[in-house]
C-alpha cells in the first residue's frame, strides 16, 4: 500500500469538497504507483493528528488495520494497474480510531487516465468512512478466503522486528488495575523482554515484581482509550524499552496491544557517553590532530585547538563555515560524493586533499571522516579528524623526482655500457688474436718464457671477453632484447661437451650422471653460457682436485640439470640476493673472490626466457648445488 502524503498540488476536480465530506481523494501513478495528488488524509478524521502520523513508523501504522483486512488492502492497491473498466473497484475495512475503537472504512478505485496506448496510466482512489450496507456481501478485491487471511497476517506476525503482545487488564475488588493477562505474543516478545511462554499467563505469575508504573499506564490506555508513545525502565526485567500501547478490540474488554523495543544497550551505551564526555571533550581539546564535527549539510558545528590553528580560524568563526569553502575547487566533487556515501550507507572514510586557510593559503591534509549516530542507529552528524600532511607530500614529490633522475641515470649507464661493450669488443677480439700469432711464433723459435708469458696475457684476454660478453648480455637484457634463437637440444650432448671443455683449464674432478632424456627446444648457444657459468662457479670457489658433479633427469613435464659442487657455500641470507645484478656476497670468504655479480644474473634470464626457473640449494661451508629446469614441449620466447 502506498502511504498517503499531505499534498499541495492543485487538482481542481476534488479539491476542497473532499474535506468537507470526510472524503480521502488521491491519485496513483501506473506503473510506478507513485502519489502525485492527495487532499486529505482519511486517519485525522479518526482522530490523529498530523505530527503523530509524521512520526509513525510503517510497523505502527500496520498495527492500526483489523489483521483479517490487511492482505485484502494490500491487494487492493497492488492490483490497481489491472482494472480493465471505468466503474469503481471497492473493498472495505477495518481502522482503528484514535480512542481504539474499529471504525469501517471503504476505498474505491476507478481509471482517471489511460496512455496513447490505451493502457492505465492513473488510478483515482477515494477513501471515506461507512457502515457497511445490511446483507453487502460483496468482497470484491478482499484478497481471498478468511483462511488464508489469517495466514496472511501470521506471516506478517511472526516476522516483526519489535516485540509484540496483546494483554487484557485485570482489575480488583475495588476496581484498581493490579494485573494483566497475555492473550497473544510474537517470536520477537521473548527476546526483547525475556519473559518465556508468557500466552495464557498474567505478568504477575511470570515477573511477581513489576512496577506499579506498568499498571497505571497500561490501565489508562484501556480506560481512555488513549495511545501512548513511552520510554520506560524496568527493575524487575532488568531493561529499559521504548514502547507504544493502544486499546485494541471492545473498550469494555480492556484489550491493550504494545509494540515495543528492547533499547537496554543503547541506554547503556548513552549513560556511559554522558559520563565520559567531559573527559573526551578534554582529550579532544588537547589532542595534537585537528577535529571538528559537521552538520549533515557539511557546516562546522565545533572545532577544537589545533583544527583551529590548522584553518586559521577562531573556535567562533569556525562555527557554521561550510567544509566546501575550506576545500580546494577540485576537491569538492569527490568531498561530496563521499559525505553523500557515508550519510546513505553509514561508511566511514579517508581522503587526502587540499585546504584552505583563512588567509587563503592551501596545505596537504589527510582528513578521516566518521558519522555519529543516534540510539535508533540513524546518522546525526559527522565527525573529522585532520592531519597537516603537506610536508610528506613535498617528501613524495622530492622522492619522485629523484626516483626520475635515478630512472634516467640508470638508462644512461645502461646506455654507455652497451656502447662501451660493443666498442671494447673488436679491439679485445684482435688482441686475441695477435696475441695467439705471436705465441705461435715465440714456440717455433723455442723461446719458452716469452711464450708462457703470452700464454697468461690470453688468459686475461680471455677475461677481459667474457667481461665484455657479460655486460653486453646485461646491457640487452635491460632492453629487453635478449634474443633467442630456437632448435632441438640434446641438453645431456651439452653437458659433455661443456664437461669436456672446462675441465681441460682445471685439475678439478668431474662425476656426470645423465639419465635419458628427449630433445628440447631451446637456444643451443645460450644453453651452452648457462652451463659454463655455472661449471665456470664451481671451478673458481670449490678447492683445487674436489669433485663437481653434474647430472641431468627427466622431472614431469621438463628436463632438471643440476651442477654440486664442495665449495664454501652460499649463506642463507644471499640465497634470495644471488641471481639479482651486481649482487655480491659479502662474506668473508666469497668477498675474496674476483667478479662483477652478472656471471648468475644472466643465467637466470636465460632460463627465465625459455621458460624455467633456477635455484639454489646450500649448506654455509658445505658446498652448493645450483640446479635448473627447462620445458619439453613449450615454445621459448624469442
Amino acid at each position: 500500500m502506498p502511504d498517503i502524503p499531505t499534498g499541495n498540488d492543485p487538482c481542481p476536480p476534488f479539491a476542497e469538497a473532499g474535506k468537507d465530506l470526510l472524503i480521502a481523494t488521491y491519485v496513483i501513478c501506473i506503473p510506478s504507483r507513485k502519489i502525485v495528488y492527495n487532499n486529505y488524509d482519511i486517519r485525522i478524521s479518526l482522530g490523529f493528528s498530523e505530527q503523530e502520523l509524521a512520526s509513525m513508523s510503517s510497523t505502527e501504522s500496520f498495527l492500526l488495520y483489523h489483521p483479517e483486512d490487511y492482505p485484502a488492502i494490500r491487494d487492493f492497491y497492488n492490483n490497481a494497474k489491472d482494472i480493465k473498466e471505468l466503474y469503481d473497484q471497492f473493498v472495505y475495512y477495518r481502522h482503528l480510531d484514535h480512542s481504539g475503537s474499529w471504525v469501517l472504512l471503504r476505498a474505491s478505485k476507478r481509471i482517471l487516465k489511460t496512455d496513447e496506448k490505451g493502457k492505465v496510466s492513473q488510478v483515482l482512489v477515494t477513501v471515506e468512512k461507512v457502515s457497511r450496507p445490511e446483507g453487502d456481501t460483496d468482497q470484491r478485491d478482499t484478497g481471498g478466503t478468511e483462511q488464508q487471511t489469517i495466514d496472511k497476517y501470521r506471516t506478517l506476525f511472526h516476522n516483526m522486528d519489535e516485540g509484540y503482545c496483546i494483554i487484557q487488564m485485570l482489575y480488583n475488588r475495588q476496581g484498581f488495575c493490579n494485573n494483566w493477562r497475555f492473550l497473544e505474543v510474537n517470536p520477537a516478545f521473548e527476546r526483547h523482554n525475556g519473559i518465556v511462554n508468557a500466552t495464557g499467563k498474567t505478568i504477575l505469575e511470570v515477573t511477581p515484581g513489576i512496577e506499579q508504573v506498568w499498571f497505571d499506564i497500561y490501565g489508562r490506555v484501556a480506560e481512555t482509550g488513549e495511545s501512548i508513545r513511552f520510554e520506560q525502565q524496568s527493575d524487575a526485567l532488568q531493561r529499559t524499552f521504548n514502547l507504544y500501547a493502544f486499546r485494541v478490540g471492545n473498550p469494555a474488554e480492556r484489550k491493550v496491544a504494545v509494540l515495543f523495543t528492547d533499547i537496554t544497550a543503547q541506554k547503556v551505551s548513552g549513560e556511559a557517553l554522558r559520563k565520559s564526555e567531559e573527559h573526551n571533550r578534554a582529550i579532544v581539546s588537547q589532542t595534537s590532530v585537528g577535529i571538528f564535527g559537521a552538520d549533515l549539510d557539511g557546516h562546522i558545528t565545533f572545532l577544537n585547538e589545533k583544527a583551529s590553528q590548522l584553518f586559521g580560524l577562531s573556535k567562533n568563526e569556525g562555527i557554521g563555515v561550510n567544509v566546501l569553502d575550506i576545500t580546494v575547487p577540485e576537491f569538492r566533487e569527490a568531498t561530496v560524493q563521499k559525505f553523500g556515501k557515508l550519510i546513505a550507507e553509514g561508511r566511514s572514510f579517508e581522503s587526502e586533499k587540499r585546504m584552505f586557510r583563512k588567509d587563503g593559503s592551501e596545505f596537504w591534509a589527510n582528513v578521516s571522516v566518521a558519522g555519529i549516530f543516534d540510539q535508533l542507529g540513524e546518522i546525526k552528524s559527522v565527525v573529522a579528524v585532520v592531519i597537516d600532511i603537506t610536508q610528506r607530500k613535498a617528501a613524495e614529490t622530492a622522492l619522485r623526482e629523484s626516483e626520475q633522475q635515478l630512472k634516467e641515470l640508470l638508462r644512461l649507464k645502461d646506455d654507455f655500457i652497451g656502447i662501451a661493450s660493443h666498442e671494447l669488443k673488436t679491439p679485445v677480439t684482435s688482441m686475441k688474436a695477435y696475441a695467439e700469432i705471436v705465441k705461435e711464433s715465440m714456440e717455433q723459435l723455442g723461446d719458452k718464457q716469452n711464450s708462457y708469458l703470452l700464454s697468461r696475457l690470453n688468459q686475461q684476454i680471455d677475461r677481459l671477453t667474457t667481461l665484455i660478453r657479460h655486460l653486453l648480455d646485461t646491457s640487452r637484457i635491460s632492453e629487453g632484447q635478449l634474443q633467442l634463437a630456437s632448435e632441438n637440444v640434446d641438453m645431456n650432448s651439452l653437458l659433455l661437451e661443456r664437461v669436456d671443455e672446462i675441465k681441460r683449464t682445471t685439475g678439478h674432478q668431474f662425476v656426470c650422471h645423465l639419465g635419458k632424456l628427449p630433445e628440447i627446444p631451446g637456444d643451443r648457444e645460450r644453453l651452452a653460457q648457462v652451463m659454463t657459468n655455472l661449471l665456470s662457479n664451481s671451478v673458481k670457489y670449490a678447492p683445487a682436485h674436489t669433485t663437481i658433479t653434474v647430472s641431468s633427469e627427466l622431472e614431469d613435464n621438463a628436463v632438471r640439470v643440476t651442477v654440486q659442487d664442495e665449495g664454501p657455500g652460499i649463506a642463507t641470507a644471499d640465497q634470495e640476493k644471488i641471481f639479482e645484478k651486481f649482487f655480491r656476497s659479502g662474506t668473508k670468504v666469497m668477498s675474496t673472490y674476483q667478479g662483477m655479480g652478472l656471471g648468475l644474473y644472466i643465467t637466470a634470464q636465460i632460463i627465465q626466457k625459455h621458460g624455467g626457473e633456477l635455484g639454489v640449494q646450500s649448506e654455509y661451508g658445505r658446498g652448493a648445488a645450483f640446479s635448473f629446469t627447462l620445458p619439453i614441449r613449450k615454445e621459448i620466447v624469442t
